[in-house]
């Protein structure tokens, strides 16, 4: 018996030691929503699912994630308690700037050890892209400067800030909802608030008076040169630097493209004047580059690898498309004579309206190839296409004018207190 007594107390040992190891998770059903449901961002998605665990159930976090599994909107947690939980709520989609596409709906129950995940698949479909105005730069006095906004009406304005010294460029972030200008030859870019993101100001700590000169955007970054510094930069909606590369020696970059995980820029010698483009990418880092002797007014996407760009050379304007996988330029279509390009806009990936100081307005098409006159008798200064309303806005001096595109007739004026130096349309996301 004393022998039998050790050997009983090491089974009873091992057996609480088995009992008390937790290794498996909790089970999960969903009662909603079903897989592959369809929902509108602003909609409600009716959570619904039942939890169980053998021994305990400590907490759950609901989230809904997009393909490369980031949360897209805030998540919804919760304590549990017992070892069997029916949890019910509604989950608002709550955010504007998704998408069309399929989502992931992403429900975990942790019974304190282990951890269950499951998903079920549902499809967002994105509220419509609308406009919600234009901003435009004026100077109502001498080295004084003002954005303001247009509503759609083009009938009220606001005045959105205003600054001093000098002015360069302006560009609307619509994910963003500011409106982001170069404007201050001391070396300031301002970003201004338009909806609930805090405005900034960007400073360029490498250099004392950077210059700046032309601002892109695209999604969620901003890119800008600086011709003072010899750099391009690329900040966030903070103002906080992400990105950076240098010009070439010689050179200083003026005009500013991004497309995908490319940024192309113009580059001109600072003595002969000549310029190249030069393409890095996102993170700064030189590809390539190509001579390109024009003085460019644009840069559009036509694809991936091919990019629309316009400009003026020896009283000429010119229409170039740059290959990236040859490197090089070719011109589809030659422009009229002795005309240079005053201004130009993107219809879509194979259509251009390009204005031209002969008083003429051309409509570009790429396929099939054809330059037709969009409409005569007119000097625009700036133009912008808003693809929903399909109509074109362009600056004339101290007017803003809104024209079908389809049929070229003028639909509203507004007429501004002094010149119109920038414009940018402004949408809801």
């Amino acid at each position: 018996m004393r022998r039998a007594l050790p050997f009983f107390l090491l089974c009873l040992f091992f057996a609480t030691c088995k009992r008390d190891t937790d290794t498996a998770p909790p089970d999960i059903s969903v009662v909603t929503p079903y897989d592959m449901q369809q929902f509108n961002v602003f909609d409600t998605i009716h959570v619904h699912f039942t939890a169980h665990d053998e021994t305990q159930l400590t907490n759950y976090n609901v989230k809904l994630e997009d393909a490369n599994n980031i949360s897209v909107i805030p998540g919804v947690s919760g304590t549990l308690t017992g070892m069997s939980a029916d949890i019910s709520f509604d989950y608002p989609i709550s955010e504007i700037r998704l998408t069309s596409g399929t989502y992931y709906l992403v429900i975990e129950v942790s019974d304190g050890t282990n951890l269950k995940r499951i998903f079920r698949n549902i499809y967002v479909t994105e509220v419509p892209r609308k406009l919600k105005g234009a901003c435009v730069v004026i100077s109502p006095s001498a080295n004084y400067f003002e954005v303001n906004s247009i509503d759609t009406a083009m009938i009220n304005v606001a005045n959105i800030s205003g600054f001093y010294y000098g002015f360069t460029d302006m560009f609307v972030n619509s994910y963003w909802q500011q409106a982001v200008v170069e404007g201050n030859d001391l070396g300031y870019v301002n970003g201004y608030s338009l909806g609930t993101i805090n405005a900034f100001n960007y400073y360029s700590s490498g250099a004392a008076s950077p210059v700046w000169g032309g601002i892109c955007s695209t999604g969620q970054r901003y890119w800008v040169t600086m011709p003072g510094s010899g750099m391009i930069r690329s900040f966030d909606e903070t103002g906080l630097t992400k990105a950076q590369g240098a010009t070439d020696a010689g050179y200083y970059a003026l005009k500013i493209f991004n497309v995908g995980s490319r940024v192309f820029t113009e580059q001109r010698n600072v003595t002969t004047f000549d310029s190249k483009i030069v393409v890095y990418n996102t993170s700064g880092v030189g590809l390539q580059e190509s001579p390109m002797n024009l003085d460019v007014v644009s840069f559009f996407e036509k694809d991936a690898d091919n990019i629309y760009t316009l400009g003026n050379w020896a009283g000429q304007g010119h229409l170039f498309i740059y290959d990236y996988n040859s490197n090089g330029f070719w011109e589809p279509v030659s422009l009229a004579a002795g005309a240079t390009i005053t201004c130009a806009a993107q219809i879509d990936n194979t259509t251009l309206l390009i204005a031209m100081s002969n008083s003429v307005v051309y409509k570009f098409t790429y396929s099939p190839v054809g330059l037709l006159t969009w409409k005569a008798g007119v000097y625009p200064s700036l133009v912008e296409y808003d693809q929903p309303d399909d109509a074109v806005f362009w600056t004339e001096g101290s007017a803003l004018k809104k024209y079908s595109f389809s049929t070229a007739a003028l639909l509203r004026t507004y007429t501004s207190s002094s010149n119109i130096l920038d414009l940018s349309l402004w949408y809801n996301r």
